[in-house]
C-alpha cells in the first residue's frame, strides 16, 4: 500500500543529500509509519548538523513544550531571589486564593506544581475549556478548584500547575513573563520577538502557546544539556537545571501515556524516558525537545500526531535512524 508521504519523498531527498546530516533513513521510516512529522532539527556538540522540513519551518505553537521553557524561567526567578521552590502558592498569590483555603491547598508549593503533584484530581483549564470559563482570572479559577489529594502524593498532569507557576513569576517580578525573559533567556539565545499566548487579563499563560521554530527549540535544549549555560554565560542556575531534568516523581500509569517512554518519571515540567540519559520536553501532537546527554545532542521535532501511541512510534523512529548517526559522531 502506497503511503501518502511517498509523493513528496523523492524531491525532498535531493535537499537532504546536500545536507551535512543524512535524513534519508529517518524520512523513509516515518513515511513507512504514516507519521505526520512537520520537521526535525539535529544538534550535536553545540552546532546544528542538519534540518529537514516537510512544512516551511516557520515558528509554530510548541504547545506544552512551553512548560519546559517556563521551568527554566522559574529557575532564573529562583536564582535571582524572587521565589523559592518550597514557597506555598497561596503566599505568592494571596489575592487569588480563597479566604479560607483547604488544608491541601494550603500545603501546595511551587515544587508540587512543577512536578504535577499539586493535588488536583483532573486537568484544570485544558485548551478546549479556557474559552468558556467565566472567571477570566485563571489563577483565581485554579485556586478555587478542589484539591483532592495531599500535594506531593500523586502525579496528575495539569495545566493549572503551569498557569500558577507563570502567574507566580509575574507576581513577584512585576513584569509580563515573556518580557521579563527577553534579556535573561530569549535575547542571549538569539530568539527575537518571541510570542507567547496570554490569559484574558494579559498575563503570559505559561501552559502552552509559545511560538518557536525547530532551531530555536534546539537552543533551549542546548541550555538544558549544558546545565543552564549558553556560550559561557550561566543563564539558569546549574543546580536547578540538573534537578529539573532529573527524576522527581513517578508518573507510571498516567492517562496521557503513549508507551513506556512516557511513564518513566517526571522532573520539573520535563519528562524522563526509559534511558536515564534522555530527557524530553513534550508538547501536544508531537512537539518535542529531546536532550541526549550521553550523545551531547539535542533533537527537536514538530508534528501533528493525533493518536497517543504515535508519539512512542515517532520517538522509536529517532532512536532507530538518528541516534546511531549521533553515536558515530561522538
Amino acid at each position: 500500500m502506497k503511503n501518502v508521504m511517498d509523493d513528496h519523498l523523492a524531491p525532498n531527498l535531493e535537499r537532504v543529500v546536500s545536507n551535512s546530516f543524512g535524513f534519508e533513513d529517518y524520512i523513509r521510516e516515518v513515511s513507512h509509519q504514516g507519521l505526520d512529522i512537520h520537521g526535525i532539527c539535529v544538534r550535536q556538540h553545540n552546532r546544528v548538523l542538519g534540518q529537514f522540513h516537510w512544512w516551511d519551518g516557520r515558528r509554530a505553537d510548541i504547545n506544552s513544550c512551553s512548560k519546559s521553557v517556563l521551568s527554566l524561567a522559574l529557575g532564573i526567578a529562583i536564582g535571582e531571589g524572587f521565589l523559592g521552590l518550597n514557597e506555598r502558592i497561596i503566599d505568592v498569590l494571596p489575592k487569588a486564593a480563597p479566604e479560607k483555603p483547604s488544608e491541601n491547598l494550603s500545603a501546595m508549593t511551587l515544587r508540587h506544581l512543577v512536578t504535577m503533584s499539586g493535588g488536583y484530581e483532573k486537568n484544570i483549564l485544558p485548551g478546549w475549556q479556557r474559552d468558556w470559563v467565566e472567571d477570566k482570572d485563571w489563577a483565581h479559577y485554579c485556586l478555587h478548584q478542589e484539591v483532592k489529594y495531599r500535594p506531593g502524593e500523586k502525579f496528575i498532569y495539569n495545566n493549572a500547575s503551569a498557569i500558577l507557576v507563570s502567574r507566580a513569576i509575574q507576581e513577584r517580578t512585576g513584569e509580563k513573563l515573556v518580557e521579563w525573559l527577553k534579556p535573561r533567556l530569549f535575547d542571549p539565545l538569539d530568539i527575537p520577538n518571541p510570542q507567547w499566548h496570554t490569559c484574558p487579563l494579559g498575563y503570559t499563560a505559561g501552559t502552552g502557546g509559545l511560538f518557536l521554530n525547530l532551531e530555536e527549540m534546539s537552543r533551549i535544549g542546548q541550555v538544558c544539556l549544558d546545565h543552564g549555560a549558553w556560550e559561557g554565560r550561566q543563564l539558569v542556575p546549574a543546580d536547578y537545571v540538573r534537578a529539573a531534568t532529573s527524576y522527581q516523581i513517578s508518573n507510571a500509569g498516567h492517562p496521557m501515556r503513549s508507551g513506556p517512554d512516557d511513564e518513566a518519571g517526571y522532573g520539573f515540567f520535563f519528562w524522563m524516558t526509559r534511558d536515564p540519559n534522555v530527557i524530553d520536553a513534550y508538547g501536544m501532537y508531537g512537539q518535542h525537545i529531546y536532550i541526549f546527554r550521553n550523545l551531547d545532542a539535542v533533537v527537536t521535532v514538530s508534528a501533528h500526531l493525533e493518536r497517543e501511541e504515535m508519539r512512542q512510534r515517532a520517538f522509536d523512529s529517532i532512536k532507530k535512524t538518528i541516534v546511531p548517526k549521533l553515536r558515530a559522531n561522538l
